[in-house]
């Protein structure tokens, strides 16, 4: 089996740049609470200076930093199989980064809500249908070319 590159592969490209544009947007949530709260670099939250922070001012930055950090967390692992399963099924594998960014963006704003960190489930669904779905084809497609 050899591989081709459609041109529907542009779609993939695509969600791979939103991704990427969506990380940077997340990234500036710590950002901005670090300036609003008056917390110095290189305090990541459980620092000396963080000390000087209200409890609820705490548990707002320290919840940014969470949803940035789980989306960096995740980011590798999900960018690769998304270009891979995007080479098999470029049109399923966009479709599913949509469903990826709305639960990205659910994932976020539910955590950062009253809810706090049980909010972030809503958002999880959508995130895990795709990462998991993204492995599954990148596996298929891969051992297909194998045994083609």
């Amino acid at each position: 089996m050899s591989l081709v590159i459609s041109k529907d592969y542009a779609y993939v490209l695509l969600s791979a740049v939103a991704m990427s544009f969506q990380i940077t947007l997340v990234g500036a949530w710590p950002g901005k609470f670090r300036r609003q709260f008056g917390l110095e670099y290189p305090d990541m939250g459980n620092g000396r200076h963080s000390g000087k922070l209200t409890d609820d001012q705490w548990k707002i930055f320290n919840n940014a930093q969470r949803v940035h950090y789980n989306y960096l967390e995740n980011f590798g692992p999900n960018i690769v199989c998304l270009l891979i399963s995007g080479l098999f099924q470029p049109k399923v594998t966009a479709g599913l980064a949509v469903s990826y960014i709305v639960g990205r963006y659910l994932y976020g704003s539910g955590y950062m809500s009253q809810a706090g960190p049980k909010g972030r489930y809503r958002g999880s669904l959508f995130i895990y249908v795709a990462s998991l779905s993204w492995i599954g084809i990148s596996m298929y497609g891969c051992i297909k070319m194998l045994t083609a």
